[in-house]
């Protein structure tokens, strides 16, 4: 019950925020947007990133979703696109 309630709460705070008057909400977003796209890039030739791939490319899916940073594409069941 307790998590239900916080669930609801934070919901509501999500919804009545107004990020877009702060300033440095919005710099903490471009910050983290540039930081995200960075690292997608920076993982290209990554062997961590390699073994992924090969998760990827053992379970099939048709390749439709871009994958940041990276020149290929993945199915469906490996985007959070679902």
């Amino acid at each position: 019950m307790m998590e239900r309630l916080f669930t609801k709460e934070l919901a509501e705070l999500i919804v009545s925020s107004r990020p877009d008057l702060n300033g440095e909400a919005g710099q903490a977003a471009r910050s983290g947007i540039i930081d995200y796209l960075a690292s997608g890039f920076a993982a290209e030739g990554d062997e961590g990133v390699a073994k992924l791939w090969r998760v990827v490319e053992a379970e099939g899916g048709t390749p439709v979703v871009p994958v940041v940073g990276q020149s290929r594409k993945a199915g469906f069941l490996h985007s959070a696109r679902r």
